[in-house]
């Protein structure tokens, strides 16, 4: 009885969500299906679902998460038609799918105090009072930070449930052993990610960034975040601080294509600094065909397209005809 019960359950859960399926608006639709790859981290999942003609900035946040989860945030930024900074991180509106996305953007960027407090707000938020997928992230969270109380009430939570239990009873080994989360390649790096202990919450998500490269790891997500925004913003002055401040180190052994098109902006008129300062042969020719074309085509007819066309996914043709 009980399991005929139980597989009634089952069955009435998947027919309401198949029905609710065909009503959902075609964004909701993606943007769910699309998150569901975000939780389960298969980021090539996420990138082959894109479609740019079923969007908002929640689609665009998955999407960009995902190539810099990649290594080739800085390689396709424009690929993906980035225009401003929501783009990259959608505005806090108080509601649960916001409040989803911004926690996974911080807790994968590295800003853990942020990812709890969003992951709280989507718990909170969440239809019937909870959502185990936020507690999960509390969870992690309070071990980063070494709240084993409080995660331990979480883990207690979870364990209640039918498909979280397995994945919070294996998180309590972890509980009052600091030694064995250092150990851990995943939550000893981002512990290690904290401002010397410093828990401030932040809303200037470039302060916040920042910190986070005095712990560098391979393919760092916080660089590559922190120098996009800048790209974005057209801020070049404070990229170049950032570059002259650690380019060359461990933090930031090498440019990506769309840094080396940020420095070539900056050095324009002294093309001379442009290899000692990372710019590839491939990225010089292309700026110099740039250059040559808007001196040359700019009085024809569909100039701008022209342009957008041949060099639309460059920080050149953003810097010089996107307005923000």
């Amino acid at each position: 009885m009980d399991i005929f019960f139980i597989q009634l359950i089952v069955l009435s859960v998947l027919l309401y969500w198949v029905a609710l399926s065909y009503t959902m608006h075609p964004v909701v639709k993606k943007n769910y299906l699309l998150d569901y790859y975000i939780s389960h981290e298969e980021w090539d999942k996420v990138l082959s679902e894109y479609d740019p003609e079923i969007g908002n900035y929640q689609t665009k946040n998955m999407v960009y998460l995902a190539l810099a989860k990649k290594g080739q945030l800085g390689e396709f930024l424009f690929h993906y038609r980035a225009r401003e900074w929501n783009d990259l991180f959608l505005p806090w509106n108080n509601s649960m799918r916001h409040a989803f996305m911004l926690s996974d953007l911080y807790y994968h960027i590295g800003v853990i105090p942020s990812a709890q407090e969003m992951a709280f707000e989507a718990y909170v938020a969440s239809n019937q009072g909870g959502s185990p997928r936020s507690l999960l992230r509390l969870v992690e969270t309070n071990l980063i930070s070494g709240e084993y109380r409080v995660a331990e009430k979480y883990i207690s939570l979870l364990e209640k449930t039918l498909f979280y239990k397995k994945e919070a009873t294996r998180f309590r080994k972890y509980l009052f052993n600091d030694q064995m989360i250092e150990d851990d390649s995943l939550l000893g790096f981002k512990r290690g990610s904290f401002y010397n202990g410093e828990f401030v919450l932040s809303k200037k998500l470039v302060v916040l960034l920042e910190p986070l490269l005095m712990n560098p790891s391979p393919g760092s997500v916080a660089l590559d975040y922190l120098t996009s925004i800048l790209i974005l913003n057209k801020d070049l002055k404070k990229f170049e601080d950032l570059r002259q401040l650690y380019y060359g180190t461990e933090v930031w052994p090498e440019l990506t294509i769309h840094q080396q098109e940020a420095v070539v902006a900056i050095y324009q008129n002294s093309p001379f600094e442009w290899q000692p300062n990372g710019v590839t042969k491939e990225v010089e020719q292309h700026f110099i065909s740039f250059d040559q074309d808007m001196r040359q085509k700019r009085g024809s007819l569909n100039f701008e397209k022209i342009m957008e066309d041949k060099y639309g996914k460059t920080l050149w043709y953003h810097l010089i005809f996107v307005q923000q």
